[in-house]
């Protein structure tokens, strides 16, 4: 009988210690803004913030190509947020709305300052950890890095040459990955506005990387 004891009592344990062993359910976005809301949760805006605030930095980068302003728009952003998130209604998904007042800042940065809307230091066209993020994920053979490299400089070059309604349109769309729809509405226009503008920035990017390698 003592041996069947003791074989319940390490079963049991075994049980136990696989459900602490089990990985806990990351926290929705959902869930997260509904603390904030109801409870006032700072450390859930906090998680929030944590989430993303690394891609929103990246999203303000690719749009100012200047970290003093990428930082100004991220700090921007998620203080607008704090501010204005009980008039968030969900209808659309918190990243889309976020998005959508990051690059309202963004594009007004840019408005507000003529030097980022005319000048992109070479420094400024490729920021770093977006190089790293773009080989780091496969293993590639030193030429493949290279050509990885200069392929991310020479978009980086072609983007500082759009102007910032073409601009803001081809990194919503083709760079973060948001649908026609979701881009549209995030800058404010119409969905066949959002179809021209991707669709003109597209082709002023192939014909400028086509010029560059032509020299």
């Amino acid at each position: 009988m003592s041996d069947n004891k003791n074989i319940r009592h390490k079963k049991q344990a075994k049980n136990v210690v696989k459900k602490n062993d089990m990985p806990k359910k990351e926290v929705s976005d959902e869930e997260l803004i509904r603390s904030v809301k109801d409870k006032k949760s700072y450390e859930a805006f906090e998680k929030l913030m944590s989430r993303y605030e690394r891609p929103i930095y990246n999203l303000s980068f690719k749009f100012t190509r200047n970290k003093e302003s990428a930082e100004e728009v991220t700090q921007d952003t998620f203080l607008s947020v704090f501010r204005n998130l009980d008039n968030f209604r969900e209808e659309a998904s918190f990243k889309t709305w976020l998005y959508r007042v990051a690059t309202n800042f963004a594009l007004m940065k840019i408005r507000k300052n003529k030097r980022l809307k005319e000048v992109f230091s070479d420094e400024s066209l490729l920021q770093k950890d977006n190089e790293i993020e773009c080989v780091s994920h496969r293993k590639y053979e030193p030429e493949g890095i290279l050509e990885k490299v200069e392929l991310a400089e020479f978009i980086g070059k072609a983007l500082s040459k759009l102007s910032p309604v073409y601009r803001s349109a081809f990194l919503l769309r083709d760079i973060e990955g948001f649908s026609n729809q979701e881009a549209a509405d995030m800058l404010g226009i119409s969905l066949s506005a959002i179809k021209s503008r991707v669709l003109r920035a597209r082709l002023n990017i192939r014909d400028y990387l086509k010029g560059l390698l032509e020299d």
